[in-house]
């Protein structure tokens, strides 16, 4: 659960149910953001399904931070890429 205090809402991520075999084959598992207000109020679920996305998600003052997934060729000089999503009312 993360607060954004910026923009008065709440995030969830939440996993999706898929068959082993499914990840297996496919190697990620799709996600979705739930998005509510400062009540509780279920605002959104923006499903993440695509393989683009690691689902490591951090919060900054910039908006929702989500990691890019990337294949790691070079672990002494590893880096982690994120793309900045902000979620409009």
């Amino acid at each position: 659960l993360l607060h954004d205090t910026h923009r008065k809402i709440y995030y969830v991520r939440v996993l999706h149910k898929i068959p082993l075999d499914w990840f297996e084959k496919n190697n990620y598992r799709p996600w979705s953001l739930l998005v509510y207000d400062e009540n509780f109020n279920k605002l959104d679920e923006i499903p993440f399904e695509d393989k683009k996305y690691s689902g490591m998600i951090k919060l900054s003052s910039l908006g929702l931070m989500i990691e890019i997934k990337k294949e790691i060729t070079d672990y002494k000089n590893q880096t982690v890429n994120f793309e900045i999503y902000n979620y409009e009312k």
